[in-house]
């Protein structure tokens, strides 16, 4: 089986080579090489949102990871181009407070990446008061039983 692959690719490579000139198969590298250099950057940039923060992982041979809270986000923007709008793809833009820009490029459904980076940041920021609305409704009835006390000795 792996002898007739080997055997089809040389046959096509033969005829490739006597069908093309030499200049045009010397420039294949150089057209190959830098899309090959791009498509292993965008499969090694990974984009994760949490419950705390906002990350961007890249790199190919060496990796960069850049991080902002949600507390310092201050304003997101997508945009698609007329492709993007039509196969589902696009770019969010988030900007936070130290001025810098964070970019998630090329996402599937970024409006829902926007919505999902807004929703977090909102439910952070409501977030700031510690414990839940049953605990502070708990307090509130140990307070007012504290008040009911102290009104009846006096």
């Amino acid at each position: 089986m792996a002898l007739g692959v080997v055997v089809s690719l040389a046959v096509v490579g033969a005829v490739v080579l006597e069908a093309v000139s030499p200049l045009a198969v010397g420039l294949i590298p150089f057209v190959a090489i830098p899309a090959l250099w791009a498509a292993l950057g965008i499969s090694r940039t990974a984009y994760a949102i949490t419950s705390q923060r906002i990350a961007i992982r890249t790199g190919v041979l060496g990796v960069s990871v850049t991080t902002v809270g949600l507390e310092r986000v201050q304003n997101t923007a997508v945009s698609q181009h007329p492709l993007g709008t039509l196969i589902g793809y696009g770019t969010v833009t988030i900007e936070t407070a130290s001025g810098t820009e964070l970019t998630f490029r090329n996402v599937d459904a970024p409006n829902a990446v926007h919505e999902r980076i807004d929703r977090r940041r909102d439910r952070r920021a409501s977030s700031d008061v510690p414990g839940s609305r049953e605990d502070w409704l708990a307090v509130r009835e140990e307070v007012r039983g504290w008040r009911r006390a102290l009104e009846r000795r006096g």
